[in-house]
């Protein structure tokens, strides 16, 4: 998190860890993640090892909310000799996560990572695509129910009709006013929150896919 607030170019991880290694497959560490898939979380298994703090799946998390950020990261072992020098001149044994796109703006990293979550809004099946592959603003319309209670400019979390959370914004409705916006018609609810301009529930400024 601090990597990603001071928008760091690289993270470093050092411990007992040599890196991530591929455990189902070649057994050695894999010197580059491109993009960390479900695949890549499922080889960081547990560690057995007492030193080590929070082992291999803390880091690849943390590795995932750095690299979503715009920073690179190595998981590397601690007890290499002159290994810093080594990682950055590229010949370090460990594992580096490629840093995924363009660094996301303050607001935003924000957004996704630095708000515990007050609760969720969930969006019917037409709204998803709006939001993730057209960059659009999440308006009345395509809301179906909240969970958890939450007030206007709350953070929350926004869910897909099967449940999965994949973006997060700042809501301009309370989670009372969630079951109004769900049930009735835009015309209707424009009537009932005139002031509300398209009543748009989460601006596409105040949101971030996750």
């Amino acid at each position: 998190m601090v990597a990603s607030l001071v928008e760091a170019q690289h993270l470093v991880i050092l411990s007992t860890a040599p890196g991530l290694i591929d455990m189902k497959g070649t057994k050695q560490i894999l010197p580059v993640v491109e993009r960390i898939t479900p695949e890549i979380e499922a080889m960081a298994g547990g560690t057995t090892d007492e030193t080590a703090t929070g082992g291999m799946i803390s880091k690849i998390t943390a590795a995932k909310l750095a690299t979503k950020g715009g920073c690179g990261v190595f998981i590397a072992s601690g007890s290499e000799p002159n290994i810093l020098s080594r990682l950055f001149a590229g010949r370090g044994p460990g594992t580096f996560f490629v840093p995924s796109g363009l660094p996301m703006e303050s607001k935003k990293r924000w957004l996704a990572f630095f708000q515990r979550p007050a609760g969720t809004i969930t969006i019917n099946e037409r709204a998803v695509p709006v939001l993730r592959d057209q960059g659009r603003s999440l308006l009345a319309v395509g809301v179906t129910g909240s969970s958890g209670e939450f007030a206007a400019g709350d953070i929350v979390n926004i869910a897909g009709p099967e449940g999965t959370v994949f973006a997060r914004g700042k809501s301009t409705f309370s989670s009372e006013e969630i079951p109004a916006i769900a049930e009735q018609q835009s015309a209707a609810v424009a009537a009932l929150y005139p002031s509300r301009k398209r009543l748009e529930v989460v601006h596409r400024n105040d949101l971030v896919l996750l």
